[in-house]
């Protein structure tokens, strides 16, 4: 996950990158007098960066409970989860 995590964030930087020099993306008014123009492309490269590796930990947490529910659902063997042999929920 962290190999995953590491691609997404550094193709999500170098594509950020390219589009604010290529001026495809603006610089948020906010931030615009504490950033010179000319760094402005590298914040928002690690900008994305950033944002890429919590949406790739984000959708991998989500990835995980699904496949956790679904293990648990399958080694219960019944279709019907408050019958479950199994917990669903161990803290029940």
């Amino acid at each position: 996950m962290p190999t995953l995590k590491i691609v997404c964030a550094a193709a999500s930087g170098f594509i950020g990158y390219e589009f604010a020099v290529a001026q495809q993306i603006g610089f948020p008014s906010v931030w615009a007098n504490g950033v010179s123009p000319d760094k402005q492309p590298a914040f928002i490269a690690d900008w994305w960066a950033h944002n890429a590796s919590y949406d790739v930990g984000i959708i991998g947490g989500v990835v995980l409970c699904v496949i956790t529910l679904w293990r648990r659902r399958r080694r219960a063997g019944s279709a019907d989860l408050t019958s479950a042999r199994v917990p669903l929920w161990p803290w029940r």
